[in-house]
Formats: structure tokens, C-alpha cells, sequence
């Protein structure tokens, strides 16, 4: 990162969102309100079938697939990513796996923000994301659906933010 620019500055900082039912979109827009980064949303084709898409969802996810994207998408080499979107069967969703993908061998922070269904918010995909990317994340976050908007969650997501800026955010 340019040491010469303050650690939030939006110009440094990238979010990329991929949302199949709208938690991770609210998750990203709350983490880019904060930060004054407009997220970029990412999208696939392959997931689009009522049933069958949420079974292929599940299998590509448990299998640590990557799936192909809608359209094409610039990732900075450096500064800060921000990825935020769902876990699928305990395991990051295909389309982030696509991203993360992309951005091994960078020189940029990654920080990641999940969505889950399980109220246990287990680690394993932030480790699986890590270990995917090849290094370690700036910070890590999973918020289950059901905290979506509670005072709790607010706190988190401002003490993640913290954690990929090094500045407080203020309530």
C-alpha cells in the first residue's frame, strides 16, 4: 500500500460483492457506507435456476470451485480488497472463489466479509479463503443472516473495518 496515503482513503480501497439472496449486498453497502467506496458487484450465470441452481450452488461451494463471472472485472494489484459475499455448504461461494483467484500473486491487503445461514459462524471459511489466496487476511468476518441487523452485527462490521484500516469507525 502507498505509504503516503491514509490507510482508508476510497481511492486505495476496493470491495467486490457477490450476493445470490441479498445478505451479502446489505453487507457490502453497510461496509461501503462506512468507508465511502461504492462496492462492485459480481455476478454468474451458472446459479440462476430456481432448484437446481441452489443444489449446484451447494456442490461447487463443499467442492471449492470457482465459477465463471458475469462480465469481466479490474482488480487493483494493490491497496485494499475487500471481498464480501456468502458461504455455500461451509465453504466460500464458486463465484468468490473466482475472485480470490484473481487476486493471488497481488500486493494488495484482502480482507473478507461472509455472509452464512449458520447461526455458529464457524471459521473454516476464512481459513479455506486464506488458504486459497496463499497468505494471510487483513481481517475476517462472518456475520450469520440472522444478526443481519442487530446493534451487534453494526458493531462488528465497524470493528472489522477497523481491523483492514487501523482507524476506529464511530458508531
Amino acid at each position: 500500500m502507498d505509504q503516503n496515503m491514509p490507510p482508508n482513503d476510497p481511492a486505495t480501497i476496493t470491495i467486490v460483492v457477490y450476493s445470490k439472496t441479498g445478505h451479502s449486498r446489505l453487507l457490502g453497502a453497510r461496509i461501503g457506507g462506512h468507508l465511502g467506496v461504492v462496492p462492485i458487484e459480481i455476478a454468474t450465470d451458472r446459479y440462476t435456476w430456481p432448484i437446481l441452481g441452489w443444489i449446484a450452488a451447494g456442490r461447487d461451494g463443499m467442492r471449492g470451485m470457482a465459477a465463471p463471472l458475469t462480465g469481466s472485472i479490474d482488480l487493483p494489484r494493490d491497496g485494499l480488497v475487500i471481498l464480501v459475499g456468502p458461504v455455500w455448504a461451509g465453504a466460500p461461494s464458486a463465484p468468490m472463489n473466482t475472485v480470490v483467484d484473481a487476486l493471488r500473486g497481488g500486493s494488495q491487503d484482502v480482507a473478507v466479509a461472509l455472509t452464512c445461514g449458520d447461526p455458529k459462524e464457524l471459521p473454516g471459511p476464512l481459513e479455506k479463503v486464506a488458504d486459497r489466496l496463499g497468505r494471510a487476511l487483513k481481517a475476517g468476518l462472518i456475520l450469520s443472516n440472522a444478526h443481519d441487523d442487530t446493534p451487534d452485527a453494526e458493531a462488528r462490521i465497524r470493528a472489522f473495518i477497523g481491523s483492514c484500516t487501523g482507524q476506529d469507525i464511530a458508531a
